[in-house]
């Protein structure tokens, strides 16, 4: 921690640049981390578009719905930067609690 604070190290790319001085180094770990982020974010994308299909009863193809939510997502990056990644991480998390607390009632009502 002292060492990330007293160089100003970001992310773990600023330190592999640092600790190896290659930049083909950081470029790798970019990489990595890249790759199974975009699996996660497919995911997501494909979840919430067969989601919203079956909320709709496929009122709109699917690749209607993964268009929606790259549109939102990427408006609330835009406008807000970091401050909207906190703020749809917290969105997120209660939307998931506020579900998780809800199915056991949902399926008691069936």
């Amino acid at each position: 921690r002292r060492l990330a604070v007293e160089r100003g190290y970001v992310s773990p790319n600023d330190f592999i640049s640092d600790r190896y001085r290659s930049r083909r180094a950081r470029l790798l770990c970019a990489a990595c981390g890249c790759v199974p982020m975009l699996i996660y974010t497919t995911a997501q994308m494909i979840s919430f578009a067969a989601i919203l299909a079956g909320i709709t009863q496929d009122a709109l193809p699917k690749w209607a719905f993964m268009l929606i939510f790259c549109g939102i997502i990427l408006t609330l990056e835009v406008l807000g930067g970091m401050n909207s990644v906190v703020l749809t991480d917290a969105v997120q998390s209660c939307v998931m609690i506020a579900s998780f607390l809800a199915v056991p009632f949902a399926l008691a009502a069936s």
